[in-house]
């Protein structure tokens, strides 16, 4: 029987499995860790909240240098995405995207999006809208480092957790809604943001395009 002849792109990768092969027998004869860490691809479909196609925006995986653009009907692909670490283990991301629309600033977020094997994974369709961001500092009472603090925007999986100085920033949040932001920590009482607002209760904070909204600084109280 004649052998058959492997051509063109299948000889390419015969080549590179092989040659993997190899370098993978040397690193064990050396007595290294060969264990193999597997990458996966994260795609979607961008649209505007008139319906429209999402094109020329910019997307990143973020604590990666992976990076896509969205083509002319919306959609992004972003490929070699580190899918199974050395442990075993897969790995959650926050995938991010922004660019223009209209002269005005648009974006979205996924946040805790999961990527576990080497395939292909969905975040489906995603609305892209106005976004701006919220700032603040809150302080733990009696406590010297006042890291930890989870921020959430009520009514979004939006969150923050706050760094040692207390200071937190959220931004991917759509504009021109009104939102409350709700403060947690272990041993703490819980607590809802009120920002400039004299009045009992908290008062909703607005987010503006191309802008910072600052909360201010809050303390929340240690639980006696």
């Amino acid at each position: 029987m004649r052998a058959r002849r492997i051509i063109g792109p299948r000889r390419g990768r015969i080549a590179r499995r092989l040659a993997a092969l190899v370098t993978l027998a040397a690193l064990a004869g050396c007595g290294q860790d060969v264990t193999m860490v597997s990458t996966g691809t994260i795609w979607g479909d961008l649209i505007y909240t008139d319906g429209t196609p999402a094109a020329g925006l910019t997307v990143i995986v973020e604590g990666t240098d992976r990076t896509a653009t969205s083509d002319a009907k919306g959609r992004f692909v972003v490929n070699d995405v580190v899918a199974v670490t050395r442990e075993g283990m897969g790995r959650y991301y926050v995938v991010r995207g922004w660019g223009e629309h209209e002269n005005e600033p648009v974006g979205f977020i996924v946040p805790h999006f999961r990527v576990k094997g080497a395939q292909a994974y969905g975040t489906g369709v995603v609305v892209v809208q106005p976004t701006g961001a919220i700032a603040g500092v809150i302080d733990l009472e009696g406590d010297a480092d006042d890291s930890g603090v989870i921020v959430t925007v009520q009514g979004t999986s939006l969150q923050a957790i706050t760094r040692a100085d207390g200071s937190f920033f959220i931004d991917g949040v759509p504009v021109h809604r009104d939102y409350v932001l709700t403060c947690e920590h272990p041993g703490y009482a819980p607590m809802d943001i009120a920002t400039f607002d004299p009045g009992p209760g908290p008062r909703a904070v607005d987010v503006e395009p191309r802008a910072t909204t600052d909360v201010g600084r809050h303390v929340l109280t240690r639980i006696p």
